[in-house]
């Protein structure tokens, strides 16, 4: 069941230090916002859903389901920090504090993943991913590569020329995903990526 504390808004906090260098993942050259396609997001929604599942597994006391939750998600590759509430996956970083919220940051970097899925033709996986993004109340524009949250956050999601999101309000969340899962099938919103794609 979704937690009241998820329809929160975030509390205004010290702008935070804007990385625009990301460290890509094991074998892989460092890559920097801007230059080229070098980061790979796949797997950052099922890191993101996995620390979030897990911390609420944690605030219910069930602590050998979050227990069990943890080694799975080593076993992706991701690494979490319950001080911070923090996780990272492949260079990128996320939170899972359940009184703040996903932030635009985490959505840009799903956003990112969904076109890095386009752009290598796994088409039922970037619809998955469109929708997870709309169901936070998050709109897309495939033409200039831009996103919008439903708060007024903006930035790109070109995997060429994109930029951290400098959020320094509030980002409200929609959507709170009851268990630990990946993106599914297509979900019920207007064309498929695959018919997008031919468009642009």
């Amino acid at each position: 069941p979704v937690q009241p504390g998820w329809q929160q808004q975030r509390q205004p906090q010290q702008p935070q230090k804007q990385l625009t260098k990301h460290e890509a993942p094991v074998g892989s050259d460092v890559a920097t916002a801007g230059s080229k396609p070098e980061i790979r997001f796949h797997g950052y929604l099922e890191a993101l859903r996995g620390a979030l599942d897990r911390e609420q597994m944690r605030k219910s006391r069930n602590y050998q389901g979050a227990d069990t939750m943890r080694t799975r998600l080593r076993s992706l590759g991701v690494e979490i920090d319950d001080s911070t509430h923090t996780f990272s996956v492949g260079g990128l970083t996320g939170s899972y504090d359940l009184n703040l919220g996903i932030s635009a940051q985490e959505v840009q970097f799903v956003a990112l993943e969904r076109e890095e899925a386009r752009r290598s033709q796994d088409y039922t996986r970037s619809d998955a991913l469109r929708q997870w993004l709309t169901q936070q109340g998050v709109t897309l524009d495939d033409r200039s590569h831009t996103l919008t949250t439903g708060d007024g956050f903006s930035g790109s999601y070109d995997l060429y020329k994109w930029e951290p999101i400098t959020e320094t309000v509030t980002e409200t969340v929609t959507d709170v995903p009851p268990s630990f899962r990946g993106p599914g099938a297509v979900g019920d919103f207007d064309e498929p990526d695959e018919k997008r794609l031919r468009s642009e």
